[in-house]
């Protein structure tokens, strides 16, 4: 009898350790929103949206086990990275750095660096309030349902942008692209109003004994006090022209 409890006991051990090692990978393609050209607008200035908006399907990753994950843009060609429209892209609407977020703490952390210094900024999945809906539609052969948020930027401006999810629920993993996170299954797309699109394009599912690494190098601060750092630079740089 206590043989075949503690046969039991050591399979149920094995068998959490097993989920616990399974690894998800996941690659998402990020499209940016380019307003329309105005011939209101500078030309060097529609210049630039013009060449900014032939770099398409910018690839990300997403690596995930049972609590935590990393995002962050997978590893490009070197004539990619010297593109400077193609690094233009990669910042607007998130996708710069990388993103940690662990489920069970609520953390996200969001390692960047910016002016020489290295900062990680940190904030909550918490608050992400997000309205679920009952409308779905396919991806592939999965169903995925609607979601909505607002995101706050506080820059230069305070901005007010809709956010729009589509999550699986037959995938019950919490995560998505940069800090987005926190609803009933993995987030196959993210719509950025006049931002970005993130839309997955591929998912593995692996047993892997490697675990997600924190980012550490760099000063923590919230994401207010990240903004005021990059406004006080760029007061200073407009006063130096």
């Amino acid at each position: 009898m206590y043989k075949k409890i503690i046969i039991i006991t050591c399979l149920l051990n094995l068998s959490n350790l097993f989920s616990q090692n399974i690894i998800g990978d996941v690659l998402y393609i990020k499209n940016i929103y380019t307003p329309k050209i105005s011939k209101k607008d500078d030309d060097k200035y529609n210049d630039f949206l013009k060449k900014l908006r032939d770099v398409k399907n910018i690839e990300y990753k997403l690596q995930f086990s049972k609590f935590e994950s990393l995002f962050q843009l997978k590893e490009r060609l070197d004539s990619d990275t010297e593109n400077g429209f193609v690094n233009s892209a990669t910042k607007i609407s998130g996708g710069n750095g990388i993103y940690y977020t662990n489920t069970q703490t609520k953390e996200i952390l969001h390692g960047v660096e910016f002016s020489g210094t290295n900062y990680i900024i940190t904030s909550s999945l918490d608050s992400l309030k997000w309205k679920l809906t009952n409308e779905k539609k396919k991806f592939g052969k999965y169903t995925c349902f609607k979601a909505t948020t607002i995101k706050i930027n506080k820059g230069y401006k305070t901005y007010y942008k809709k956010v729009e999810a589509w999550y699986c629920p037959e995938l019950p993993y919490y995560f998505g692209p940069i800090n987005y996170g926190g609803l009933p299954g993995l987030i196959f797309e993210i719509k950025i109003e006049k931002g970005a699109t993130f839309t997955l394009k591929s998912i593995k599912l692996k047993p892997k004994k490697s675990r997600i690494k924190t980012p550490k190098k760099g000063k923590k601060v919230t994401p207010n006090q990240y903004n005021e750092i990059c406004k006080k630079a760029y007061m200073m740089l407009k006063e130096g022209m």
